[in-house]
């Protein structure tokens, strides 16, 4: 059932924060993408970085918005199951309709919110530093993100416990996605430090 060894204003305060970052997260993203500090990522796709050869489409950039609905689907599903929403209205009213059997605990929901918070953080980062020409720069937040999302992986236990459908759903799918786009990224970031720094494939030259 419901794990309560944290303290119940330390789980919203990590909750509210990782929440909020994450929002912020979406909407640096966004701008980056279509605007940025320097130059958009999507114009740095079309011109100065159209060489690499492995270039994401204008779709599959689109797939950061499949990641952040599925972020909002975990923080529902931690605040239903973790009873985050009954705490914050001091209420007593808790209903028990959903299965808990294989859930998150409030332990493993507290270390999440945590490094959803670095998440946030190292993803803006990366989005300022690329949209910035900075790609060199730009591969240490991916590092950071990758040990985050591998980190939750862990903390999770995802393939190696048991897990109710709503948790697959709701919180392993999320991190899935984001881990495996990440892992994408950081590939074409890595050949766009190359690209950069002169590194040409033979036809070109």
């Amino acid at each position: 059932m419901n794990n309560n060894k944290i303290p119940v204003k330390f789980r919203e305060s990590t909750f509210i924060l990782a929440l909020l970052v994450t929002l912020v997260s979406f909407i640096v993203n966004y701008l980056s993408t279509l605007y940025g500090p320097v130059n958009s990522i999507l114009n740095l796709f079309k011109t100065n970085l159209v060489g690499i050869g492995i270039i994401p489409s204008i779709y599959s950039l689109a797939l950061w918005g499949v990641i952040y609905l599925a972020l909002l689907g975990y923080f529902a599903y931690q605040a239903r199951v973790d009873h985050w929403l009954y705490y914050l209205l001091d209420s007593d009213a808790i209903s028990l309709r959903w299965d808990f059997r294989n859930s998150v605990n409030s332990n493993q929901f507290g270390q999440i919110n945590t490094l959803l918070t670095v998440l946030g953080i190292a993803q803006m980062t990366w989005c300022w530093l690329f949209s910035s020409s900075q790609f060199a720069l730009a591969l240490l937040p991916l590092m950071l993100l990758l040990g985050a999302l591998v980190t939750i992986y862990r903390v999770l236990e995802i393939g190696l416990v048991p897990a109710s459908q709503r948790r697959q759903r709701f919180c392993h799918g999320a991190f899935s996605i984001y881990l495996a786009w990440t892992t994408v990224l950081t590939f074409i970031t890595l050949a766009a430090t190359l690209y950069s720094w002169g590194w040409r494939d033979r036809t070109e030259v």
